[in-house]
């Protein structure tokens, strides 16, 4: 009886070992992070030069800016119709003060980026001109839009840009309005005959003629080219000044009725990023908005999803909406948001928004941060991202040590910054032990962060020689702790074996058994996850 009784508490010591044993496979997280901020995050916002008075107001809201953790302003350099800048083929507004001269200088004294801002085809200004002017398929002529193709409206809109790359210190050119108006234009007199010329064909009036495909590939390639002669003329007067476009982020609606092929842009490397606009209050729109954009870029550029502040009539966006569609696109992978926009003097009613927009940016935004386009950046298949702002020679990953290796260099007595970007997926089912970092072969601090479904890895270094970065990753983290726990459970059973005199043979424990088992375990993931990781040479 009393070995009866022996072999059933035996055999539920080796149950619960098994449990034990089942329970360490899953992923262990010491703590919650969800709350916290990416370590880099564009966060900027749209500004008319209209919305202030004079250089002081302006001062003093770009000041407000950097107290709300924002680190890139889009600011309006042209509008409709006068430009705000020192131009010399426009009309300039105001003319008693320079207000991109103004904004540039104390945006890079309180550190922000500033980027003018374009609106590029929808132009009043050349429009005056009927034969610059968009003409719709039933000859109707829009006198706000002037038409994509005309050789004179595209030298026109070049020259500006030129103007202020080369005579202000902006970071960069964004885009906005880069596109048709609708599918209907355009149908001026240059666009028939270039057409004509092109292809022996009259464009076709609707969508259903056989050649509106062709029709439609013309119009998005004039679109396409002028964003490339922009890239072009930008990088051949100051090549770290940056170009980004507002877009549609429907692409199907972007191509087929705006013909913004901006995919396109990206992977002919027109663009350096990109700020696709999500304005709608519907909290599954909006993710389904962010889902899409991040599917078909792949991570190629840095998105910035646009939201709006007051895109809906007769409606605000609270700051509780606004901070929800924050952490959307984060939890995504979207790499910043811009807020469309901060309203100034003579905006009237809507100057209220501004204290709503400052409540949400108090709540999502508590540090500043490193803005991704700035940095070198690398994607891998993850998708992981490596961000630095050294300069990296090398990156390796060695599939038989599981660990990143990254060469990075700089200018001497300047702090180095990397960090890789990781999805939190990865890191609880296959990185959940301790990860290693050695700098030319030395432990060396870092910080991880855990913000919504990513993790990063951050470390400073200085620049005072070319250094190698070594990211270590636990092999089998889960595998050593489970080991660990039923050694201690198989001995405490060795030792209730022998104070009860029970038998290795009649308790049917046989540890040569569970030796062979653990052998075989194998964390597949991490090795699927590596083997899928491409290596990325000088």
């Amino acid at each position: 009886m009393t070995k009866s009784v022996n072999n059933k508490i035996v055999k539920r010591v080796i149950v619960f070992c098994i449990l034990t044993f089942m329970l360490a496979l899953l992923p262990v997280r010491a703590e919650n992070y969800a709350s916290s901020e990416p370590p880099v995050e564009g966060r900027g916002i749209w500004v008319y030069a209209t919305s202030f008075k004079n250089a002081e107001e302006l001062i003093g809201n770009f000041t407000l800016f950097k107290s709300l953790n924002l680190n890139i302003i889009f600011f309006l350099v042209k509008g409709w119709k006068p430009v705000y800048f020192n131009s010399s083929i426009r009309p300039i507004q105001p003319t008693d003060w320079d207000p991109l001269k103004v904004a540039v200088e104390k945006a890079h004294e309180l550190g922000l980026e500033l980027h003018a801002w374009f609106v590029v085809f929808r132009d009043p200004y050349l429009a005056e001109n009927k034969s610059l002017a968009t003409v719709y398929s039933d000859g109707r002529l829009d006198s706000n839009w002037a038409c994509p193709a005309n050789p004179i409206v595209r030298s026109h809109l070049l020259k500006l840009i030129e103007e202020v790359v080369a005579n202000y210190n902006v970071d960069g050119i964004h885009l906005d309005y880069i596109r048709y108006n609708n599918s209907r234009a355009c149908y001026c007199e240059y666009c028939r005959e270039a057409y004509k010329n092109e292809t022996g064909r009259e464009p076709p009036l609707n969508s259903s003629d056989p050649d509106w495909d062709n029709w439609t590939a013309w119009r998005i390639r004039q679109v396409t080219s002028f964003v490339q002669e922009a890239h072009a003329l930008i990088k051949s007067l100051k090549p770290n000044v940056k170009l980004s476009a507002y877009v549609f982020s429907n692409i199907t609606d972007a191509v087929h009725e705006r013909f913004q092929n901006w995919t396109d842009w990206i992977q002919k490397g027109f663009v350096d990023f990109l700020v696709p606009g999500a304005y709608t209050k519907d909290m599954k729109d909006f993710k389904d908005r962010v889902s899409r954009v991040l599917n078909v870029t792949g991570w190629q550029v840095p998105i910035y999803m646009g939201i709006g502040v007051h895109a809906f009539k007769n409606e605000v966006q609270i700051p509780e909406r606004i901070v929800e569609q924050i952490n959307i696109t984060r939890t995504l992978g979207a790499e910043g948001q811009v807020f469309f926009r901060w309203f100034g003097y003579s905006d009237g009613e809507y100057l209220p928004l501004n204290n709503e927009l400052a409540k949400a940016l108090k709540i999502a935004y508590h540090n500043q941060t490193y803005i991704p386009h700035k940095l070198t950046r690398l994607v891998d298949t993850l998708p992981s991202i490596v961000y630095s702002n050294s300069t990296i020679k090398s990156l390796h990953f060695n599939f038989t040590e599981k660990s990143i290796m990254i060469q990075v260099t700089g200018p001497k007595g300047t702090t180095g910054f990397t960090s890789i970007k990781l999805p939190q997926t990865v890191m609880d089912n296959d990185w959940s032990g301790n990860v290693t970092i050695l700098l030319d072969g030395t432990p060396w601090p870092f910080t991880k962060v855990i913000a919504y479904n990513w993790t990063y890895l951050t470390a400073e270094y200085g620049h005072e020689k070319v250094h190698e970065i070594k990211i270590m990753i636990p092999e089998f983290s889960t595998l050593t702790l489970t080991i660990f726990i039923l050694t201690i459970l198989l001995l405490c059973i060795f030792i209730f074996m022998k104070r009860e005199n029970i038998s290795s043979t009649s308790s049917c424990i046989n540890v040569s058994c569970w030796s062979t088992k653990l052998k075989l375990f194998k964390c597949a993931q991490i090795n699927s996850l590596l083997y899928n990781m491409k290596n990325v040479g000088d």
